[in-house]
């Protein structure tokens, strides 16, 4: 299956298992998800599953949606399946010296 493909048919399934609170708008969140998941490779999401996907699709989602304007919000959370490996989210206007120091840090 080529990327497009791949892409194609896992969007399919994590839109499947999303589900945004009563809030929230689904055709929003959905715009989202696939936006984001556009930009991944076929091999990233054939080696995640669908409801994994659709965990991170929403906690990116809600960390987005929850940040002030000239707010910053930053989630950590430790992958499930790669223990001891994390995956760090930003939410900010451009720092470049926030970003440098993650950086020097990796």
């Amino acid at each position: 299956m080529n990327d497009t493909a791949t892409v194609k048919h896992r969007l399919e399934g994590l839109l499947d298992e999303l589900e945004p609170d009563p809030d929230e708008s689904r055709p929003l969140v959905e715009d989202f998800a696939r936006r984001l998941m556009s930009r991944a490779s076929g091999e990233f999401l054939e080696s995640h599953s669908s409801s994994w996907l659709a965990e991170q699709v929403q906690g990116a989602f809600d960390l987005l949606d929850g940040t002030p304007a000239d707010g910053i919000s930053v989630s950590v959370r430790e992958l499930p399946e790669d223990a001891g490996e994390f995956v760090v989210q930003t939410v900010m206007t451009d720092r470049a010296f926030i970003v440098d120091t993650v950086r020097e840090h990796l």
